[in-house]
């Protein structure tokens, strides 16, 4: 729903797909076309697993077949490298980010509430967090509180 709009304004946004998601064909998600437009209209992609489990406390394999496994299927449907991650539920540890640092991601996001970043931890973004069901009235304060 935001991509026309998106477009008609010039704006930019970065969507954080769960793969697999995608690749049951789940109803309330985007199909890989939907992703794939988006993506050569000049969106950004990013990864959010490939089936949404929280990352604290994982196994190293674990967290290489969800994250890594992500990547992989994200950039066999979209041109150019997928380098920002979404924690799910914004949970993450150490090996997490260890992780995602030896496949080659440049940051990740939380879901801390704010817009103002440095590169003091590029893992450890913080983001204006739009969910589905946020009214309009609602995008329009997240996007003016004071952080």
């Amino acid at each position: 729903n935001a991509f026309p709009l998106l477009q008609k304004y010039g704006f930019t946004a970065t969507f954080f797909i769960v793969t697999d998601f995608i690749d049951r064909g789940l109803a309330r998600y985007m199909a890989w076309d939907q992703i794939e437009e988006m993506a050569a209209a000049g969106m950004e992609i990013g990864s959010h697993s490939r089936d949404h489990p929280e990352m604290r406390d994982k196994p190293t394999d674990y967290l290489v077949w969800q994250i890594l496994g992500s990547k992989q299927t994200l950039e066999a449907h979209v041109e150019g490298p997928i380098r920002v991650f979404s924690y799910p539920a914004g949970a993450y540890d150490e090996p997490t980010v260890q992780v995602l640092r030896s496949a080659h991601f440049w940051a990740a996001v939380t879901t801390e509430q704010g817009d103002t970043h440095t590169s003091d931890d590029l893992f450890d973004l913080c983001r204006i967090r739009v969910r589905g069901s946020d009214t309009l009235y609602l995008f329009d304060k997240k996007l003016h509180l004071d952080w």
